[in-house]
């Protein structure tokens, strides 16, 4: 795909039903031109929304090829939505994806992340996000940089850079800097980081700035920004650990 139309008609098409259609990038797809990623929330009123049905998990694979998508602006304030520029994934392969100067929000019991908001059994593999992402209205679901909810999903050479933000969370909240909570046993990160400025209530206690719930997802070389967050794993079931990487001498 070369052109923004053509992008949104194949992500249409997914959520008509056609979950399993393939797709590849052929340039740069820039949604909406300026300051998206630092918005607050404020909608320009030239700015295209990102509002797509959620419904259909893809199953796909997804080759950006190199490319990125720049300007997403997403709002839901629907209940139980899957926020992302992917909503959901399953058995799908996400790969040389860059989602970058986006913005994405949710409301009460969201899946919430940059490039998807819940992924099962997927793989995504040389792909990054530079995002706000941001959790509203007591939000108690998952919120993470990259992705909300993750089970059995594989992140190989995968980079977030991203602000995630939920002021109003509970104390069942989970937010990462990368995943917000991963569940089932058999997922794995390798050679993945996150520079991640994380905003939460007090009271929100699954917080990290790699993973903010961590349910034996098995890690490999995977880094974090300790001058933004000094926690890499905010809750865990395993032994696997993170290193923090400072970003000034």
């Amino acid at each position: 795909f070369s052109k923004q139309h053509i992008l949104e008609l194949y992500l249409n098409e997914i959520y008509l039903g056609n979950t399993s259609i393939n797709g590849k990038l052929t340039k740069n797809i820039i949604i909406n031109e300026g300051n998206v990623i630092g918005c607050n929330g404020v909608k320009d009123s030239k700015w295209r929304s990102w509002n797509l049905d959620k419904n259909h998990e893809y199953q796909g694979t997804f080759d950006g090829n190199g490319f990125y998508v720049s300007g997403v602006y997403q709002t839901s304030s629907s209940i139980n939505d899957r926020i992302g520029f992917f909503g959901s994934t399953t058995n799908a392969k996400i790969t040389n994806l860059g989602i970058i100067n986006s913005y994405f929000s949710g409301f009460r019991f969201a899946f919430l992340g940059g490039m998807v908001g819940f992924a099962e059994y997927s793989t995504f593999e040389n792909c990054y996000i530079q995002a706000t992402i941001v959790g509203k209205q007591e939000i108690d679901g998952y919120a993470g940089g990259f992705v909300g909810l993750s089970g059995d999903s594989n992140y190989y050479n995968c980079y977030a850079n991203v602000t995630v933000e939920a002021s109003d969370s509970d104390d069942n909240l989970s937010v990462g800097g990368f995943i917000g909570s991963s569940y089932y046993n058999d997922g794995y990160l390798k050679n993945v980081a996150a520079s991640a400025t994380i905003k939460v209530a007090a009271r929100t206690v699954k917080v990290g700035s790699l993973i903010g719930n961590n349910r034996d997802y098995v890690h490999k070389n995977t880094y974090y920004d300790i001058d933004k967050y000094a926690t890499g794993i905010g809750a865990s079931s395993n032994d696997a650990t993170t290193k923090g990487v400072k970003t000034t001498a």
